[in-house]
């Protein structure tokens, strides 16, 4: 199944408005089977030592050039279910109608999110 990149955007910017760790949403967006809302697995990038030690101040040891820093990658992804997927997808279509239309789309955009993201649905 394929994701339509407004529904990219609106997934990822659900992500960091409502979760507190989550400034940025780059993650990869992985669908699974149910009607879960989206959330957040894995962790974010950091430094280490050589010997495993985090590193709280990268810029402090580049600056030092102590060398022994290790960069690991971030493993996070958006997980979000197909059937809730569709329904944001269903909504989008919506908006864009109603936007063609001429309506006034700034009351019904809230209504149409509201139904998809309600605040508690985010684990």
């Amino acid at each position: 199944m394929s994701i339509s990149i407004d529904a990219k955007k609106e997934i990822r910017s659900f992500i960091v408005r409502n979760d507190k760790d989550n400034y940025s949403s780059n993650a990869q967006i992985k669908i699974i089977n149910g009607n879960s809302s989206p959330y957040v697995i894995g962790r974010s990038f950091r430094f280490t030592t050589k010997s495993g030690k985090p590193v709280y101040f990268p810029n402090a040891y580049r600056k030092a050039s102590f060398g022994n820093m290790v960069y690991i990658p971030s493993t996070r992804e958006i997980v979000v279910g197909k059937n809730w997927l569709r329904q944001l997808e269903l909504d989008l279509i919506q908006v864009k109608l109603s936007r063609k239309r001429g309506k006034f789309v700034s009351k019904e955009l809230p209504e149409f999110l509201y139904n998809v993201f309600d605040k508690g649905s985010l684990k």
